[in-house]
């Protein structure tokens, strides 16, 4: 994670720290623009940025439906298309505990998957969006992390 955390300075963002090799880095950029940081990100450390504020992540843990369950968040780079969303409802219908899109974030518990299959869900390809998942206990430490 040093050489992430190196880059990350570099674009002069401040007290730089990560959660284990997580991937998961907290870091000061007061001021800057999200979107405009999450391309700069992406483009030096050469994979896909997906950057919250700690307000962002606040509201995040809070509405977690799934919070002290086996469940996970996808962060995803952005919000879904309503047409692939109203789909991705529909897929997984009222059979087991239905995954629950929120904006750029789908709550879940582990594992998902569409109803008579064995595979789990990828969600970045049934949704069309690049995202990230992390379980609901490393995202409640990242903000521990960044209310210290």
């Amino acid at each position: 994670m040093a050489p992430i955390r190196k880059t990350l300075v570099g674009l002069g963002l401040t007290e730089v720290a990560s959660l284990g090799a997580s991937g998961n880095f907290i870091f000061c950029a007061p001021g800057a623009d999200i979107a405009h940081l999450e391309r700069q990100v992406t483009d030096a450390v050469g994979a896909e940025a997906i950057v919250r504020t700690r307000q962002e992540l606040a509201v995040i843990v809070a509405d977690n439906p799934y919070l002290g369950q086996p469940g996970a968040n996808l962060f995803l780079a952005r919000g879904p298309i309503e047409k692939t969303r109203s789909v991705f409802r529909e897929a997984f219908g009222p059979e087991g505990v239905p995954p629950v899109p929120s904006g750029a974030t789908v709550y879940f518990v582990w594992p998902t998957r569409f109803p008579g299959r064995k595979a789990v869900v990828n969600f970045e390809r049934e949704l069309g969006v690049v995202g990230t998942m992390r379980t609901s206990r490393v995202i409640v430490r990242v903000l521990e992390m960044m209310n210290s």
